[in-house]
């Protein structure tokens, strides 16, 4: 803020520059040579202090060991979204990968930071899950269906598939079962719901379904599916 002041004749006396980091209410002060001093008061109401935000459509991305860097930069550039009460900075948004082994199965936490055009820097945080090389694992519509988690899906037509095997055409059966079952109880259980070769199922029901399977080299895998209307 310029500040500009003048004697009792309205001659310019002195200009000078304030500045304010935040907002409020300041009192300044001004002296002439002869020991003459006024003061006066300005407000600020218009320093942005509101840090950045960013949102993920899903809080972690899942990808297996010994995948090349470009993967994982794939995954975490999607489903991503920035707001600001006034403006995002461009091209500001970045994430820190330098702790993710993509070697080493397990957990990595990546941070997210973004700027606005004022300089505030919000940060986030999303999770790498490294899935072992060697690891059936199975994927409804695409998303992976963590073992002994919970997938969420709609009432309808749905394409699963099963990755990770010993050998890339080892036989497995697969079984989709309404209900919460568990591994024991799976063994057990006749087939459910039929799936195509394609890998292609329905549901028409909402509830809580079990997919699990068993590989000849006797790997199993259990995951649920919640289904709803």
């Amino acid at each position: 803020m310029t500040l500009q002041g003048t004697d009792n004749e309205g001659n310019e006396i002195w200009v000078g520059v304030v500045s304010a980091s935040a907002n409020g209410t300041f009192r300044v002060y001004a002296a002439d040579e002869a020991g003459n001093m006024t003061s006066a008061l300005f407000t600020v109401h218009n320093v942005d202090k509101t840090m950045p935000l960013i949102g993920f459509d899903t809080s972690a991305v899942n990808l297996r060991q010994d995948s090349e860097a470009a993967a994982l930069a794939a995954l975490l550039d999607k489903g991503v979204s920035t707001w600001d009460n006034v403006a995002i900075e461009a091209n500001s948004l970045a994430y820190d990968v330098s702790g993710v082994l993509l070697g080493t199965v397990g957990i990595y936490p990546v941070t997210y930071t973004v700027k606005d055009t004022a300089g505030n820097v919000g940060q986030a945080v999303r999770y790498v899950r490294v899935i072992d090389k060697n690891q059936p694992i199975i994927t409804v519509d695409g998303n992976l269906a963590e073992e002994n988690a919970t997938t969420s899906v709609k009432v309808g037509k749905h394409v699963l598939s099963v990755s990770g095997l010993k050998t890339e055409n080892e036989p497995y059966t697969l079984k989709i079962v309404k209900g919460i079952w568990s591994a024991g109880q799976m063994k057990r259980a006749s087939a459910g719901i039929p799936v195509g070769e394609d890998g292609s199922f329905t549901v028409d029901t909402a509830g809580f379904y079990t997919v699990y399977i068993v590989t000849q080299s006797r790997q199993t895998y259990r995951t649920l599916l919640h289904v709803e209307n």
